[in-house]
């Protein structure tokens, strides 16, 4: 059962700048350090103790299926996907599917496992990425060669997403203000996508993370660090 209606409503990307670190420049001694400590230090990203209730939880993917079992064979639960760069959410193709996997260009998943397919919390963050020709891994979200076309950024700052790797310690800018950026998940259950407060968030192996229960809401970043966590565009209509 939904709990909210699915909205075709994409945002655009329109970012003032992102620096992705492959233009051949070397990166100052700071940031190696900052490279090298993060993410794989759990301690160092946890935002769970900043004042909001807002603030997400740091976990780990096996924290997420403690949560639920999946989606059964010969059952059907619905998801809600984004992919959110320095705080714009990528348009997604039109129509997808793979397996037991549908995913709409609004960024609705249904899964609804068969007999003999993946199911249950065999299917993950990865399974969807994988669909949409996007790498997420502890550091990196890495997009591929089907994405020609598409772009973060307007006019001479437009960044192609194609072949692109964006790596956490990175820069990531909205407006004037310019930060370093972290990849990260974020996982909605039903009852934080209508809440938005106890929102999981996972920064080691986040491909790994499963879709645990229907009606929860899945956002794969690269975001600045002092950002807080976005529904996907098609979570937002109640």
């Amino acid at each position: 059962m939904r709990i909210l209606a699915a909205a075709a409503v994409v945002a655009v990307l329109a970012l003032s700048g992102c620096s992705t670190g492959d233009d051949g420049s070397e990166g100052s001694s700071a940031e190696d350090d900052f490279r090298r400590t993060r993410p794989t230090d759990q301690l160092e990203h946890d935002h769970s103790s900043e004042n909001s209730a807002l603030a997400p939880e740091t976990v780990q993917p096996s924290d997420v299926a403690a949560l639920g079992d999946g989606v059964a064979t010969g059952a059907t639960g619905e998801f809600w996907v984004g992919i959110n760069i320095c705080g714009r959410f990528v348009e997604l193709p039109p129509q997808l599917a793979d397996g037991p996997m549908t995913l709409d260009g609004t960024g609705l998943l249904t899964l609804a496992p068969s007999p003999g397919e993946p199911s249950g919390l065999e299917l993950t963050a990865d399974s969807v990425l994988g669909m949409l020709d996007v790498q997420a891994e502890t550091g990196t979200i890495s997009f591929g060669e089907s994405w020609a076309g598409s772009s973060v950024g307007e006019g001479d700052a437009a960044v192609p997403l194609a072949g692109r790797t964006f790596t956490t310690g990175d820069e990531c800018a909205i407006g004037p203000k310019v930060e370093q950026g972290e990849v990260q998940l974020w996982y909605y259950t039903p009852a934080a996508v209508v809440s938005g407060e106890q929102v999981r968030m996972v920064v080691t192996d986040p491909g790994d993370t499963p879709l645990v229960e229907d009606g929860s809401a899945v956002t794969i970043a690269f975001a600045p660090l002092s950002s807080l966590p976005t529904l996907p565009p098609s979570a937002l209509v109640g």
